[in-house]
C-alpha cells in the first residue's frame, strides 16, 4: 500500500471491490501518470494513464498477474510440483535430482542460540534439525565467490541472481494439446548487489543481465528500497521510479553497467533444467542463485540453488514478452476451458 495503507482494505467486500474498480484505479493511474510526467519518468501523461489503467507492465501488476496464473494453475491441476515452495521438499527434490543446492548440516540435532544480553529465559531460541524430526532447516552461512565480491562493497550480504522460468508443462494436466515449447524457457535474468551491512539481498540495487542464456554482461539497475518501506519510514520515499535509473553501486560508486558477473549464463541454464526436472506442472518459478567459492579452486564460482518462489516476480529485468505473453494466454485459455467444462 501507499504510507502503510493496505491495499487489502479494497477487498473487504464487493461494495469496497466495485469502488476501488470503477474510482480508485482510474484515479491512481491518473496521479501517477502526472507524477511521472513531472519527474521526467514518461513523456506523457496521458499514455501512461492509458498504460497502467489497461496494459500496465510494472512490476507489481505483473507481479499480481504472476500470483493469479500459479494459483489459478494450482486449483484446476493439483500438481504436487507446487509443494515444491516448501523449502524443506525443494531441497530434498534437488538433492534426489542432484541439482546443486545449499547444503544442510546433520548436526546438531538441536540447536539452541541465545541473546548475550538477555536476562533468565528470555532470549532463548531452540530450533530443531529439520533432519530429525523438527522444522529448522539448519545451514552454515554461503559466502560470495572473489568475482562477486569485486562488485560489491565491504560487508556485503551474499548477492544471488533471480532467474524467472516458464514452462507450459501444465497445458497437458489442463486438457490443451498445443504445447508450443516442450522446454522450460528463460524468461528474466536480474543480479541483486547487496548493500552495505545488509544481512540479505533483500536490501540491494536490481541489476538487469540482459538477454541472461547468452550474455554475462551487467545492464543498468533499478531500486526496491521504497517496496519494503511501511507507514512512516515511507515518508519521503519516491511514490515511482523508473527502470534502469541506476548505473554504478550506491555505496561504492562502482559502475556495474558494462561488468561481468561471471557464470550468470550457467545460471540461467541451471533454473532451465531445474524447473524441467523439478517442477513441469508449474507455469512460472523464479530461482535464486548463489555464486559461491569453487571448492576445487579455479575461477568459476560454483552454483547453488537457494530456494524457487512459484509466485514471483521479474524484480524489473528484461522481459521475454513474446514468450510470456504466449504462456500467460496458453495457460488462462486452458483454465476457462477447464473451468467452463466443470
Amino acid at each position: 500500500g501507499i504510507y502503510g495503507v493496505p491495499l487489502s482494505l479494497w477487498a473487504r467486500t464487493r461494495v469496497h471491490t466495485i469502488f476501488a474498480i470503477l474510482f480508485v484505479l482510474p484515479t491512481a493511474a491518473f496521479v501517477g501518470g502526472w507524477y511521472r510526467k513531472w519527474h521526467g519518468l514518461d513523456t506523457s501523461a496521458s499514455k501512461c494513464f492509458r498504460r497502467s489503467l489497461l496494459a500496465p507492465t510494472d512490476w507489481f501488476q505483473l507481479w499480481r498477474l504472476n500470483c493469479r496464473l500459479a494459483s489459478m494453475t494450482a486449483l484446476a491441476t493439483k500438481s504436487a510440483d507446487f509443494e515444491l515452495e516448501d523449502k524443506w521438499k525443494f531441497i530434498k527434490s534437488c538433492m534426489d535430482k542432484k541439482i546443486p543446492v545449499t547444503p544442510v548440516m546433520d548436526q546438531p540435532v538441536t540447536l539452541v542460540a541465545k541473546d548475550v544480553l538477555e536476562e533468565g529465559g528470555m532470549g532463548i531460541h531452540v530450533l530443531q534439525n529439520v533432519l530429525h524430526g523438527g522444522r529448522w532447516i539448519l545451514q552454515e552461512k554461503l559466502s560470495n565467490c572473489d568475482a562477486v565480491k569485486q562488485l560489491l562493497p565491504e560487508k556485503a550480504p551474499l548477492s544471488t541472481m533471480r532467474v524467472l522460468t516458464g514452462s507450459m508443462g501444465a497445458l497437458k494436466d489442463l486438457g490443451s494439446p498445443c504445447v508450443r515449447r516442450p522446454k522450460a524457457f528463460c524468461l528474466a535474468t536480474v543480479w541483486r548487489a547487496g548493500r552495505q551491512g545488509a544481512s540479505t539481498d533483500h536490501s540491494c540495487i536490481m541489476v538487469n543481465v540482459p538477454n541472461g542464456l547468452s550474455s554475462e554482461t551487467l545492464g543498468r539497475a533499478s531500486s526496491s528500497a521504497h517496496w519494503y518501506a511501511r507507514g512512516w519510514k515511507s515518508l519521503g520515499m519516491p511514490v515511482s521510479t523508473k527502470d534502469g535509473s541506476i548505473s554504478a553501486h550506491p555505496d561504492t560508486h562502482m559502475v556495474l553497467e558494462g561488468k561481468v558477473l561471471p557464470g550468470a549464463s550457467r545460471a540461467a541454464a541451471l533454473c532451465e533444467k531445474a524447473h524441467d526436472e523439478l517442477m513441469p506442472g508449474v507455469p512460472l518459478a523464479g530461482w535464486d542463485v548463489a555464486f559461491c567459492p569453487n571448492p576445487n579452486g579455479g575461477d568459476e564460482p560454483e552454483l547453488v540453488l537457494l530456494e524457487a518462489n512459484l509466485s514471483c516476480n521479474f524484480f524489473r529485468g528484461d522481459v521475454e514478452w513474446t514468450a510470456y505473453t504466449e504462456l500467460l494466454d496458453a495457460h488462462f485459455l486452458a483454465i476457462d476451458a477447464w473451468r467452463r467444462s466443470r
